[in-house]
């Protein structure tokens, strides 16, 4: 049966440990057997808070029997963690953390779990850490100070309030920023436009242009193609020119065009 958090963390701070270490500790043995002291996991079988098997699970028993008492007792395991821990290498390293993730971080050496960050691992025992300061009213070690990194990318990043101003700005306010500053102090450069297409008014103005300078002033005239080697050459002379008078006819037929065009007629 499951004892409270409120007996585990009164027990603990008795024997000891300091606030973000029995939240760790708890946030911990939540994973592993839901602060249940009676808890059996048969195909390992842990047994524990702290699910000890093995030889861990012999040296519980052993020590529980010397005073008296069942190794199902949470007060005899958590007698028996406290002698494991200072004799545990990852043991002396959570006696030494200050805060929740560095003291979380040194339990996974210490229980040698296998699972994955945040499926069960030490990404969800911070999180269960966490939850428990903030049930014990701690606000030293709220959620919101750290920030989980992606599956299988390692330990959390403090981005607490001390350095939440240090973060880096979103685009749209170093946007914003940086076109508010000075000319010439550093702000964004105009980004430039994109070419706009000519308009059916500056078409028909550049074709008439056109042929009002004859033939030769066309913009829209293609690149002449160079000749190709071997190739046969056209005799420039047999090419025939614009005739003056069509020349003419041409152009008020251009100006016909715009006239209806102006009109609305001209679709």
């Amino acid at each position: 049966m499951a004892v409270s958090p409120q007996y585990l963390y009164s027990g603990l701070k008795q024997r000891g440990l300091s606030d973000p270490q029995i939240y760790a500790t708890l946030g911990n043995w939540k994973q592993e057997s839901e602060l249940n002291p009676g808890a059996i996991n048969p195909g390992e079988g842990a047994i524990g808070l702290d699910q000890w098997r093995l030889g861990r699970r012999a040296a519980l028993e052993r020590f529980a029997t010397a005073s008296n008492r069942s190794p199902a007792d949470p007060d005899a395991q958590m007698d028996f963690y406290i002698h494991e821990l200072q004799q545990h290498p990852g043991g002396q390293a959570f006696l030494a953390a200050k805060d929740i993730p560095s003291a979380n971080a040194a339990l996974k050496t210490y229980i040698a779990y296998g699972s994955p960050y945040n499926q069960g691992g030490e990404g969800t025992r911070l999180q269960n850490a966490l939850a428990y300061a903030k049930q014990f009213g701690d606000s030293n070690a709220q959620p919101q100070q750290y920030a989980l990194q992606p599956e299988g990318k390692g330990p959390p990043k403090n981005i607490g309030p001390d350095i939440a101003g240090l973060e880096s700005p979103k685009p749209q306010q170093a946007y914003t920023a940086a076109k508010a500053a000075p000319s010439g102090g550093g702000g964004l450069p105009t980004p430039a436009q994109p070419a706009q297409p000519p308009s059916l008014w500056s078409t028909v103005a550049d074709a008439g242009s056109a042929f009002g300078k004859g033939m030769t002033g066309n913009p829209y005239t293609a690149p002449p193609i160079p000749p190709t080697p071997g190739a046969a050459r056209i005799d420039e002379s047999a090419v025939p020119t614009v005739d003056p008078q069509q020349q003419q006819v041409n152009q008020q037929r251009m100006q016909m065009a715009l006239q209806l065009l102006n009109a609305g007629r001209l679709v």
